[in-house]
């Protein structure tokens, strides 16, 4: 929230650009173009959209309130808009490190080992959120019909289909988990002393088993719900499925991935060499 310093600090910048150009200062000679060049030059200097888009905001303000009490007639930000901005990359596991991640010869075989396993193939085969994993249970998950079925924000249920690789591995957990446990029902994903998985769990097992393979820096679960969407879009998977699949409200969630995507093709065109041009020597 604006302070009135914060506004008094933008304008007086604003005001020390003027005179800076030499360019007309009082209010009513201030022009589009004036503020225009402002924005650019913030812009140029490396400043955030975050923070020009407040700096918009307070000259906007302060020119509002000239035209109530009269001192304008029209605003100079009147065709102004707010700088857009950048779309977020999301980061996702590249696949040697996948495979890496889902290499059984990390696990234990013992029920720990085959628990962790269990929920790391299938946070990565499903993209399924950390809440939706702790909260599967018994009843939703149909090894025969291979599907899952999860539930969601607001309580919204979506099947998600079971990937054979996946089928397997939760069939050897299954069978584990009732030779400890009973055929219990309620909660899928149990630790040995019977007790649910938690948030915490699900997180410092991710984060243990990823910092085995990649140096992203924020290793938890919703990377691997990121690097299941990325996988799929790189590999022809069309937006409206994934979104189904990963549970979205609403297609533009979904399009962040289609930002990575094409950031990547980016970098690959980008160190092309087109032209089979000879690189150039120092």
């Amino acid at each position: 929230m604006h302070t009135v310093e914060a506004y008094r600090r933008d304008v007086s910048q604003f005001s020390a650009y003027l005179k800076s150009t030499d360019q007309e200062g009082s209010p009513e000679k201030v022009s589009s173009h004036s503020v225009r060049d402002w924005i650019m030059g913030m812009a140029e200097q490396g400043l955030a959209p975050t923070t020009i888009n407040r700096k918009i905001s307070s000259l906007t303000a302060y020119f509002q309130f000239l035209r109530r009490i009269g001192e304008i007639e029209t605003t100079p930000l009147k065709t102004i808009s707010r700088l857009k901005k950048p779309h977020r990359i999301v980061e996702a596991l590249r696949l040697e490190e996948i495979e890496m991640v889902l290499n059984s010869k990390w696990y234990s075989k013992e029920y720990s080992g085959v628990l962790d396993y269990a929920l790391m193939t299938t946070l990565y085969y499903t993209g399924m959120r950390r809440q939706e994993i702790i909260d599967l249970t018994m009843d939703r998950v149909d090894l025969v019909g291979a599907k899952l079925k999860v539930l969601g924000k607001r309580k919204k249920e979506r099947l998600v289909p079971v990937h054979p690789n996946l089928l397997q591995v939760l069939e050897s957990y299954v069978k584990v988990r009732n030779q400890i446990h009973g055929n219990q029902r309620g909660t899928f994903f149990l630790k040995e002393d019977g007790d649910p998985i938690s948030p915490s769990f699900v997180y410092e097992r991710v984060n243990s088993y990823l910092s085995m393979a990649t140096s992203i820096d924020v290793k938890s679960p919703h990377l691997l719900r990121h690097t299941f969407a990325t996988h799929l879009l790189n590999n022809g998977a069309e937006l409206n499925t994934i979104k189904e699949l990963l549970g979205h409200a609403n297609l533009s969630a979904t399009e962040i991935y289609t930002h990575n995507s094409i950031e990547k093709i980016k970098s690959v065109y980008n160190q092309a060499n087109l032209r089979g041009e000879k690189p150039q020597s120092d």
